[in-house]
């Protein structure tokens, strides 16, 4: 019965330990926030505070309970960048902030130490004489720069031109998407590509474009006016940031989708196509073409001087008259026919009576 008694009691207080111990471990977990974006150096350049979904996957990670921050970064000069305690001994604590957010401790490059750096220990820290680093745990937003020696300079946890920094703002996927109007055009015509972004943060820096159209960045938008149809579609890229950073490329289709056609306009036609003509009678061949289209003309295989949508011409001969219009010197070309006949015989000067 005791035996019995007791070990239901001691069920019980398993369970409730167990029970507590969930919520701390639970509690432990939700308290950890992943560390977006990436510091920058002068000496060695970037440094990731996280894979953004590459592979391997890495990344710091700060622990509200503990207010300290431990995890990986990662630089392309010079690889790890470790924020573990077991890593950073050789220079003191690990990273941690206080009830102020005021950073402190040491972060330290696994690459430090070794024969080819030179006796550089590879310690990185966060405080000390001249050397201020905070953490707002309101926005959660970092500032100021740690100190990495002479082998790694000033790490800046946040700056702008182009803006930068780490935080632990919660991203969502970035997605891009291009708008790009007018499209197709002809040639001589301007077209707008602009990129669409989505997700992230929801606060976006767009790089400069390339390729096609290009400008310095700071927009999502680029014009540019296309004189040819060669190389067409004509793509213009971009890399936008938002947490993480994402790029696209947005095409521009140059083509001339339409021949165009031509007709014979007189006097006695109106707006619509002449039947016939009479010697004397000005004839004004007509042409329509896409916007921006550049126009040239034979007159029976000679070449005359009008460019535009327009030939205005008088025959002083009998016979069937044709016209070749050409888009842009051909390929593209209609051709465009009329009888001239002679002067009716009331309106002839050369008519003579019997």
């Amino acid at each position: 019965m005791i035996k019995n008694i007791f070990k239901s009691n001691i069920s019980k207080v398993i369970s409730v330990c167990f029970i507590f111990l969930s919520i701390f471990l639970c509690q432990k977990a939700e308290a950890a926030t992943l560390i977006n974006g990436a510091m920058w150096s002068s000496t060695i350049g970037w440094i990731n505070a996280n894979s953004a979904g590459a592979t391997p996957s890495y990344g710091l990670v700060l622990d509200d309970a503990n207010r300290t921050i431990r995890g990986q970064a990662w630089s392309n000069n010079i690889g790890w960048v470790s924020f573990d305690s077991a890593d950073v001994a050789v220079c003191g604590a690990a990273v941690s902030y206080n009830s102020s957010g005021d950073l402190s401790g040491y972060a330290r490059a696994i690459a430090g130490g070794t024969t080819e750096s030179g006796g550089w220990d590879g310690c990185i820290g966060f405080s000390g004489t001249n050397i201020s680093t905070h953490y707002d745990t309101t926005t959660g937003l970092f500032s100021g720069a740690a100190w990495g020696g002479i082998n790694v300079g000033w790490v800046s946890l946040a700056g702008t031109d182009p803006d930068y920094g780490i935080d632990t703002i919660p991203t969502s996927s970035l997605s891009l998407s291009c708008n790009v109007s007018p499209n197709p055009i002809a040639p001589n015509n301007s077209s707008t590509v602009t990129v669409v972004a989505s997700g992230g943060t929801g606060s976006y820096t767009y790089g400069p474009w390339s390729g096609a159209c290009t400008t310095s960045g700071g927009s999502p938008s680029c014009t540019k006016t296309y004189t040819t149809t060669t190389g067409s579609p004509f793509t213009s890229s971009i890399t936008v940031t938002s947490g993480v950073s994402q790029s696209i490329g947005c095409s521009v289709n140059v083509s001339l989708s339409t021949i165009g056609t031509c007709k014979p306009l007189t006097s006695t036609s109106g707006t619509n196509a002449a039947t016939s003509a009479n010697v004397g009678q000005l004839v004004t061949w007509t042409a329509t073409a896409e916007s921006g289209a550049s126009i040239s003309w034979k007159d029976n295989g000679v070449v005359v001087s009008a460019t535009g949508l327009t030939y205005p011409v008088k025959y002083s001969t009998i016979g069937k008259k044709n016209v070749t219009m050409s888009i842009n010197n051909g390929p593209y070309t209609n051709i465009c026919e009329v009888p001239v006949g002679g002067l009716p015989i009331i309106n002839n000067p050369n008519f003579k009576p019997f």
